[in-house]
């Protein structure tokens, strides 16, 4: 919330002359003020009941450090070619992930094996692709809004075709490293997403046959449900398999019949809920 509305803030203008609606814009500026800074405060608020340390307080920094710069001149990195992706990436998807698995894994009083160090490596890449797959595309779809507003991204300069190219040499590599993580993590963690990635697209059929043939050619239509959606579901469900000895068809059962195509999360729930069931759980797989 507090990176959203600073980069409403400093966008009316570039908003104005693309037409587009902003909240900020009818607000004073010692209100727009007042609000950041709640906002900020409110951010922080969870971590005098969770375990604070050294390290996730450092990243908690850094992320609202990227939050500001991204958006507010002279810095402005949403506008810095391809270090806006690696911002937006890092901001949007890696540190919230770090945050969360280096906050719970403390919670849990879990101990962490040199081993799983491999695994977090992997959790960074997976993620740092995704995220920056994720903001080409979105800079693809502002493109014209952008190029009206006067705001400098790659896409805008480049144009999106060449980004299209980017986006697809990504894809594969991004697909691949969240496929190794899967079989590292444990093979059990594959077939889950597996089941529930068929019951998912099953239900695209009923609903949009149209829609299931165009996955087929482009993945990434949905690829951010299977990454916070069901990534998750399946580490939740692996999770009670490994610890509680639930036998393995009375899990698979439920991921059959459950409508995914109706279930939908939100990205940032999802990074949460991965970050949290990993840090929970990820020694206890490499143990």
């Amino acid at each position: 919330s507090f990176g959203h509305f600073v980069n409403d803030c400093f966008d009316i203008d570039c908003d104005l002359r693309a037409g587009k609606k902003n909240l900020a814009a009818s607000l004073s500026y010692q209100s727009r003020i007042l609000i950041s800074a709640a906002l900020l405060v409110a951010g922080w608020l969870p971590w005098l009941y969770l375990p604070a340390n050294r390290i996730n307080i450092s990243l908690l920094a850094v992320h609202c450090l990227l939050l500001a710069l991204y958006a507010i001149p002279p810095f402005r990195l949403k506008e810095r070619g391809i270090l806006a992706w690696f911002t937006d990436a890092a901001y949007a998807f890696i540190l919230p992930a770090l945050i969360t698995l280096f906050t719970f894994s403390k919670l849990f009083n879990t101990q962490w094996p040199v081993q799983a160090e491999f695994l977090t490596a992997l959790l960074i890449l997976w993620t740092l692709l995704y995220g920056l797959r994720s903001i080409i595309e979105h800079q693809i779809q502002d493109c014209d809004n952008d190029s009206i507003a006067n705001i400098n991204t790659w896409v805008t300069k480049n144009g999106p075709d060449n980004a299209r190219k980017i986006t697809l040499f990504l894809l594969p590599v991004e697909i691949a490293l969240f496929t190794i993580l899967l079989l590292v993590m444990s093979p059990w963690a594959l077939f889950f997403c597996a089941v529930l990635l068929f019951n998912y697209q099953n239900g695209r059929y009923r609903y949009n046959p149209d829609g299931l043939r165009k996955s087929i050619f482009y993945p990434h239509t949905f690829l951010s449900t299977l990454y916070d959606t069901i990534f998750p579901v399946s580490l939740f469900l692996l999770f009670i398999l490994l610890n509680r000895g639930v036998p393995l068809p009375l899990l698979v059962m439920p991921a059959l019949v459950t409508d995914f195509h109706r279930l939908r999360v939100h990205r940032d729930f999802g990074l949460l809920f991965t970050g949290l069931f990993a840090a929970v759980y990820i020694p206890f797989l490499v143990n």
